[in-house]
């Protein structure tokens, strides 16, 4: 008897360990200050992920998919001059997990593995706070880049280097004209930047 139902299991295992699903328990629903400092500067992304905002993410989630208007409460980054504390800049973004600087101390980026109700991982901000570009790397987003990409069901898109993400600035003729990082297989790919 235990014989028949350790075989009947059999076809239940193997269709579990193929299936390459990523199912979440609940949605995301955290609130992260992620604060980069440097020599001269201090930048600050928040985002508010909780239901004390659903309302408002909604709203552009299901009409204008667009984070980047003063109708956001849920996400922004914030330039200081580190020394004076003086605000150089505070806009709407989209919910982002890292901040990077550029080596010339002109360009802010931001990359995030968010999915849910987020509708760009990738940005780009001049340090007047101008959006300069902005993507999507979901499985249902155009990625013209080629890079392995993976999502659970709702919460998360994996597209960067989990540890080591290794940002490099590229330019030519003194204008920023691509981002490399590493992909999910530690492989440097580029993202050039598209100028909005």
């Amino acid at each position: 008897m235990l014989a028949r139902l350790s075989l009947a299991l059999v076809p239940l295992l193997l269709l579990f360990a193929a299936s390459d699903a990523n199912a979440d328990f609940s949605g995301y629903s955290d609130t992260l200050r992620v604060i980069l400092t440097t020599k001269n500067f201090v930048i600050i992304h928040y985002h508010d992920w909780s239901d004390t905002t659903r309302a408002s993410r909604w709203k552009m989630i299901s009409t204008h998919n667009n984070p980047f208007t003063t109708a956001n409460d849920y996400a922004f980054v914030e330039c200081r001059e580190r020394k004076s504390g003086k605000l150089i800049f505070k806009t709407p973004s989209p919910a982002l997990k890292k901040l990077f600087l550029s080596p010339d101390e002109k360009y802010i980026v931001g990359i995030s593995d968010i999915k849910l109700w987020n509708p760009y991982q990738f940005t780009v901000y001049s340090m007047d706070g101008k959006l300069i570009d902005k993507r999507a790397f979901g499985l249902g987003a155009k990625n013209d880049l080629k890079i392995p990409v993976s999502e659970s069901v709702t919460n998360w898109v994996w597209w960067y280097h989990e540890t080591d993400q290794a940002p490099r600035f590229n330019y030519v003729a003194g204008k920023l004209v691509a981002v490399s990082l590493r992909d999910l297989n530690g492989r440097r790919f580029a993202i050039p930047i598209r100028r909005l």
